[in-house]
């Protein structure tokens, strides 16, 4: 089913549900109104529809007047940030003339977006495939034990373990020992979104373990997080 949300004969913005897209098709170069309401109409949608991504299909056009590239960065790509959408892929000619611009946006869509370039539609749901199927959240996290609470932090990690890689969403849940130095791990926990951590984070055995370490711990311990794109 695909959805019309605004059409004009500068630009038109569809939102395609079997695919969640709000798909984006400019029909010539605009600017002024006529760019930045095409525009304003995609946002709106990402805004309605949940987890969409956007596509950008600019094999017919793209805009390239300077005030509207200042309030695309400073308006309308911020106000993408909030919503849900965590791809963005731009649909181009392999033969074109506007390689540099689509170079700019690109810079400033990745500060918030996955951002990837296609030839057709086909290929966008590639991509949207092969992205589906990879992890996309990794948490690395130092943790200092004391000295004489080793093999008691050894035991309640392995519990920790066991049960945590039973979850949904869990790619891989590790814990290394660092062998110079007794009291340094690393745990290493590899997810296919952020929601799967939080989940984690939610579970029973999680704060058991949480509850269970507290005290064996030289220093309180803080996650540094990676995203894939």
């Amino acid at each position: 089913m695909i959805q019309d949300i605004y059409n004009s004969q500068y630009g038109k913005v569809a939102y395609i549900k079997k695919d969640n897209i709000v798909l984006l098709t400019w029909k010539q170069k605009c600017s002024n109104d006529d760019y930045r309401n095409t525009a304003l109409a995609a946002l709106n949608a990402l805004r309605e529809y949940s987890n969409s991504n956007f596509v950008v299909d600019a094999r017919n056009g793209f805009e390239d007047d300077k005030a509207d590239v200042e309030w695309g960065f400073s308006v309308l790509l911020p106000e993408m940030s909030k919503t849900d959408c965590k791809v963005i892929v731009f649909i181009m000619n392999e033969v074109n003339d506007i390689e540099d611009e689509i170079d700019m946006w690109t810079k400033e869509f990745m500060k918030y977006f996955a951002v990837h370039r296609v030839t057709s539609y086909d290929d966008v749901m590639t991509y949207m495939d092969f992205k589906a199927k990879i992890p996309n959240h990794v948490a690395v996290i130092p943790i200092q034990i004391k000295p004489d609470c080793i093999e008691k932090f050894i035991e309640i990690i392995t519990e920790n373990i066991k049960h945590s890689r039973k979850e949904k969403g869990v790619v891989s849940f590790d814990a290394i020992q660092n062998k110079e130095i007794s009291t340094e791990f690393l745990l290493i926990e590899v997810y296919m979104t952020s929601e799967d951590q939080l989940r984690h984070r939610e579970t029973e055995h999680f704060k058991v373990f949480k509850s269970q370490v507290r005290d064996l711990l030289q220093e309180p311990y803080q996650a540094k997080i990676y995203h894939s794109i």
